[in-house]
């Protein structure tokens, strides 16, 4: 993402330097070199004008383009970064529960095997001890079960 972001400050910089201002480069009597964007008040026998750098092979509204293109490039990255995440978190999210489901499913596999006579309450309230029929109806089921959650 850095990459992408220094790409983008290139041509802003670029632009930048096409507004610089004339600089002068002087010598005074003490022999000190100077630089400044404005001549020396005073004539110095050496003064010379730095010409700015030439402008970019690139025009402005080249540039400019490319840097719109460059922005909506990185916004679609980031979008793909962020959906990418939320699906992982939402992928991370159903292994989760699938784990969960599997560990249910074994238990009532695991209790239905231990136990030869399994008690349950009917709509009154009341405990009904299942018969041998309906308790291996369930065990097919949660066999089933686990082969379908513990894939």
């Amino acid at each position: 993402m850095h990459k992408r972001l220094s790409t983008l400050a290139l041509p802003l910089i670029l632009l930048c330097s096409l507004s610089q201002a004339a600089m002068y480069k002087w010598v005074d009597d003490d022999g000190q070199t100077h630089y400044s964007q404005t001549p020396p008040e005073e004539r110095f026998g050496d003064v010379e004008n730095i010409a700015p750098p030439p402008p970019p092979a690139e025009s402005p509204e080249a540039a400019a383009k490319r840097l719109k293109s460059l922005k909506e490039s990185l916004q679609k990255d980031i979008e793909n970064e962020q959906k990418a995440k939320q699906e992982a978190a939402e992928n991370r999210t159903q292994q989760q529960k699938s784990a969960e489901r599997c560990q249910a499913a074994k238990k009532w596999l695991q209790q239905l095997q231990a136990n030869s006579r399994i008690r349950e309450k009917n709509d009154q309230g009341e405990y009904v001890v299942l018969g041998e029929e309906v308790r291996q109806q369930r065990l097919k089921k949660a066999q089933t079960a686990v082969q379908k959650e513990c894939e």
